[in-house]
């Protein structure tokens, strides 16, 4: 099959989605993929052919049977270009339109996780509207509900970027008015202390079942690195990835367990990568889903696929297997 590898984009994750893409055309350089890259601006570059939209996707329409998406982020990840393939009739790999939106949005994930009874921190959703219209009351609801110091997002981005960690109420507020000028959904979440974590999964193709692999232990440099932010994430070395993870056999089957049901529960298809905070008693929280997590040499999946016996070159070859089912 002819294969088409997707990268790029317009979000803030352009260059790590060029990392990721790089790295699944070096692992089936064989079948000769065609190389497709979304510039910052929009703009298409098919086989290294500047194209407009509509005209890669009629290239696309010819030349493809599938599409490899390694796009990280706001329009790659949020539903937007599993919409355009859709409509198209391209087979893509990864999860479709509503598990990538519901996934990509924070604030409906974890309205998603908590209806399903999934144990995930206590949080307040913040519109730009209410914000302007009722910020005392939102100062309040959240200083009571979720407390000192929060965790700030927003809502629809990813490798952590617009993340902040206010530890006071004077510090929240200084960060909601410079973060909510400048976006329309964030979400204030209360803080769990402990150990960061992460877990994949992936389906079988043969029998579509839900598999997971071993759990990440994640533990930047304190030093340097207040959080696992995009800094620690994508520099060699500036974060000890230990995998499987220093927790009890117990604990890692409930992690896995947890990594499942949420991509069960956010309509997320062939694979994603759920992160999870263990609070000071071991107890575990769900944070986000990442349906396309990176695919780059410094990335979770891979690791955890290599420790599970699968090669970088095997995990690409399964993800495409199960698009090809939809084919």
């Amino acid at each position: 099959m002819k294969i088409a590898v997707i990268m790029g984009g317009r979000s803030s994750e352009h260059e790590v989605s060029l990392r990721s893409g790089a790295q699944v055309m070096n692992a089936i350089a064989e079948d000769r993929p065609l190389e497709v890259v979304i510039g910052k601006d929009g703009s298409w570059t098919v086989g290294g052919e500047a194209l407009s939209f509509g005209a890669a996707i009629d290239r696309l329409k010819r030349e493809v049977d599938l599409a490899f998406l390694a796009l990280h982020g706001a329009y790659g990840e949020d539903g937007t270009i599993q919409g355009a393939l859709e409509m198209a009739g391209i087979a893509y790999t990864g999860s479709g339109v509503i598990g990538s939106a519901l996934a990509m949005d924070k604030v409906r994930a974890k309205w998603v996780y908590r209806m399903v009874g999934l144990p995930t921190p206590p949080s307040r959703a913040i519109t730009r509207r209410d914000w302007l219209a009722s910020r005392e009351r939102i100062i309040e609801e959240v200083a009571t509900e979720v407390g000192f110091p929060c965790a700030f997002k927003v809502a629809r981005s990813g490798s952590s970027v617009g993340m902040a960690f206010p530890a006071s109420l004077a510090e929240f507020v200084k960060t909601a008015d410079e973060v909510m000028a400048a976006t329309d959904l964030a979400l204030a979440e209360r803080f769990i202390k402990g150990r960061e974590l992460t877990c994949g999964v992936i389906e079988d193709p043969a029998t579509g079942r839900v598999e997971a692999l071993p759990p990440t232990e994640i533990v930047p440099d304190a030093q340097k690195y207040a959080f696992f932010d995009y800094t620690a994430k994508y520099t060699p070395g500036a974060t000890q990835e230990i995998t499987p993870a220093r927790i009890t056999p117990e604990l890692t089957r409930e992690v896995q367990a947890l990594a499942v049901a949420a991509h069960l529960a956010l309509d997320a298809r062939d694979f994603s990568r759920t992160d999870i905070m263990l609070d000071g008693d071991d107890r575990p929280w769900i944070l986000e889903t990442n349906t396309i997590p990176g695919l780059t040499a410094q990335s979770l999946l891979p690791q955890a696929a290599a420790v599970a016996g699968m090669t970088f070159p095997a995990l690409v070859r399964r993800m495409l297997a199960l698009a090809a089912k939809r084919r």
